[in-house]
């Protein structure tokens, strides 16, 4: 399974390509 840390990249990765940056919760 992915670490956390991979997770919240990732996510934040996708929500940059649409053009919005959002607080992700920490682990």
């Amino acid at each position: 399974m992915r670490s956390c840390i991979d997770v919240v990249i990732s996510i934040r990765f996708h929500y940059l390509k649409f053009g919005e940056l959002l607080d992700m919760p920490h682990c």
